[in-house]
């Protein structure tokens, strides 16, 4: 079948990033199973795949009115906007004629509903987070109208055919709003085991940062509290105080707390134990996690935990011992000292000791790595979740 996908995520290649990674590897999957996709990203330029933007050109009265009054505009403008989108998305249905129209749900959206059912279109609608909630939690700069924003959220997928999203706290969380359990597919995010592979070639990575005859341990991600940064810096000082042999390599960069290792590395003199990255473009983070010995997703006590990381789907597909938080979806897909190393939030002093034991045994880090790697190859692939999106499709048609 034909299909035509529409999404309305900001800075595809920056923040939206995760996202982005997980649309393409998903549809590209779909489309194996015989179905023609057309992807519209109706908000960002799709193409500026170069890192971190650099910012627009400066408007003397734009940059005025954005200052003072986007505080109050922001909502109005993302309502208002779904009178352009209508036209836009009319016009882009009507060229492509297709059999299926697949949206990203997002805060303030209604617009793909309203044309889907105008154009007499079947609709199913992407959850890959609750929108709703996270304007109201972190989006504190904006004025959000709580009512509004959460009843536009449940309007637009209670007008979706179906709705598939990445876990079963989110499942519940929509169930808990009036949103027909029935109706919500589980489709968790995964890994692409030909490109996250242990084949992949790390030698420019270990001679750049000299990481030749050490461990490595290793974190992929944004330095944001929900990363567990905190805990990090505590397990980084207290293992380079027990073993000489070891250097962290921290791939990413952004987020709040990114201040804290960068004066907790220049505090303690360890620029050449604490390896700080920067921005490294998605298809290139393999080789970087290649170099690993051990990797770590220390998730923090999050009381909702919704998320399916895609980096742990990633470290495990590398063949890495990963340590990761026994919380959400982690639990599910991680068998404790088999397939990987599960400790509880914030449990400070079990993550150093499970360090501690991976240092030292190469052969306990070498057959989790194999058996991770052997789970992401029989369960978590993204050709799997593209067959189980393919049905879906073909049940809504």
């Amino acid at each position: 079948m034909k299909i035509v996908y529409f999404n309305y995520m900001w800075d595809l290649w920056g923040a939206s990033i995760g996202s982005t990674i997980k649309a393409l590897e998903i549809l590209n999957a779909l489309s194996k199973y015989g179905h023609e996709i057309k992807m519209y990203w109706l908000r960002d330029d799709f193409s500026q795949e170069a890192g971190p933007k650099s910012g627009q050109q400066s408007n003397t009265f734009r940059d005025f009115i954005k200052k003072h009054f986007s505080r109050y505009l922001h909502e109005p403008s993302q309502v208002l906007r779904n009178i352009r989108s209508i036209k836009e998305e009319i016009e882009i249905l009507n060229e492509e004629k297709p059999d299926l129209v697949i949206s990203r749900e997002q805060s303030y959206i209604y617009s793909p509903a309203r044309v889907a059912k105008k154009v007499n279109i079947p609709y199913l609608i992407e959850i890959d987070s609750p929108g709703a909630y996270e304007q109201i939690t972190f989006q504190t700069y904006y004025r959000n109208t709580k009512w509004l924003v959460n009843y536009m959220e449940i309007q637009h997928i209670k007008a979706g055919k179906a709705a598939f999203t990445v876990s079963n706290k989110l499942k519940e969380f929509f169930g808990n709003k009036g949103i027909p359990r029935e109706l919500i597919t589980v489709i968790p995010n995964g890994a692409n085991p030909q490109i996250f592979s242990p084949e992949i070639s790390n030698d420019l990575i270990k001679e750049k940062y000299d990481l030749h005859n050490c461990v490595v341990v290793g974190f992929v991600g944004s330095f944001i509290f929900w990363h567990g940064i905190e805990n990090l810096l505590t397990v980084i000082e207290r293992t380079l105080k027990k073993f000489d042999n070891v250097k962290f390599l921290m791939v990413g960069e952004g987020g709040p707390l990114e201040h804290l290792i960068i004066k907790f590395i220049d505090d303690n003199n360890l620029k050449d134990k604490v390896i700080l990255t920067g921005y490294v473009i998605h298809n290139e983070v393999p080789a970087y996690i290649s170099t690993m010995d051990i990797v770590l997703a220390p998730y923090p006590d999050l009381d909702f935990f919704y998320y399916s990381p895609v980096k742990v789907y990633e470290y495990m597909s590398c063949g890495k011992a990963v340590i990761a938080t026994s919380i959400g979806q982690i639990a599910e897909i991680i068998e404790d000292r088999k397939t990987g190393f599960l400790t509880k939030p914030n449990d400070i002093e079990q993550i150093i000791y499970l360090i501690s034991e991976l240092i030292k045994n190469d052969k306990l880090r070498e057959d989790a790595g194999h058996a991770a790697r052997k789970e992401i190859l029989e369960k978590h692939t993204w050709d799997r979740r593209g067959k189980k999106l393919s049905d879906l499709c073909e049940s809504c048609v």
